[in-house]
């Protein structure tokens, strides 16, 4: 199987999502959070290092040396995020303060010695990429610059009617620097909720090539292949993006080449 789209429920507390059955996924886990004010999620790391992003509100974060308040935003759509990050081994905290709060947990199975660290909205590098009708906002959190071990996160969000991961691209071949392999996971939000997106997970041969429906909610598993993503017009998508790689954490992805013209790139 090349991808696999997941709905997970609208739950209060910790809703488990990654791993699932049929996914091949062998590095990446994803869970989601709803707190009310007050309430609190802790956790071991153990071998996995571990990301809190804050969707919305805020929480108090503690361990892996820092102790502080983060987010703050009202929805994804609402500007940049806030994260903390926990190496394998330390103790995860997580606790609503002056409201609920969303709060999606990414972990990654580490591949070695880490520093914890809390991102903040202003430390977000974001940027625009691409042109209409595949311009798209995106927003690196944990890119090569931080301390992690084999993490990398980020946010995209695409206006109505624009396309994103455009050219296809995909990062499924330890061919460096061309292409450093890597397996990723989308969680996805749309607005107004009502609204949706495409995603298309496909390999070269075809061999495996599977079209999903993306509504509110929603996650897919991309452990290799291209995965070009698309917003209904009238719809914000926006997607939360982790990876991990086994042998690298440098991003090299590659281009179908039966699309890179659009780029001029022939």
């Amino acid at each position: 199987m090349n991808g696999r789209r997941i709905r997970p429920p609208k739950a209060h507390g910790l809703v488990p999502v990654l791993p699932g059955d049929g996914v091949a996924l062998r590095m990446v886990e994803f869970a989601l959070l709803s707190l009310d004010e007050g309430e609190a999620h802790a956790e071991d790391a153990g071998r996995m290092e571990v990301a809190a992003v804050m969707l919305s509100g805020r929480a108090q974060v503690a361990g892996a040396g820092f102790a502080a308040d983060v987010g703050a935003r009202a929805s994804v759509f609402d500007g940049p995020g806030a994260c903390a990050f926990w190496p394998m081994g330390d103790r995860v905290s997580v606790r609503a303060v002056g409201g609920p709060a969303e709060v999606a947990l990414a972990r990654v199975e580490a591949a070695g010695e880490a520093r914890g660290f809390i991102v903040t909205p202003g430390e977000v590098e974001s940027f625009k990429r691409g042109r209409p009708p595949f311009e798209r906002e995106v927003r690196n959190m944990i890119g090569q610059g931080r301390p992690a071990s084999r993490m990398i996160l980020g946010e995209t969000v695409n206006a109505p009617g624009q396309w994103s991961s455009y050219p296809p691209h995909r990062h499924e071949v330890d061919d460096p620097p061309a292409e450093v392999a890597m397996e990723e996971v989308y969680y996805f939000r749309v607005a107004p909720p009502q609204g949706f997106g495409f995603i298309r997970c496909y390999t070269d041969d075809r061999s495996a090539d599977e079209s999903f429906a993306i509504e509110d909610g929603d996650v897919v598993a991309i452990p290799r292949g291209y995965h070009p993503v698309s917003a209904a017009p009238g719809y914000q998508l926006y997607y939360l993006w982790i990876l991990a790689g086994e042998t690298s954490r440098e991003l090299r992805p590659r281009d179908d080449p039966a699309h890179a013209w659009v780029l001029g790139r022939g």
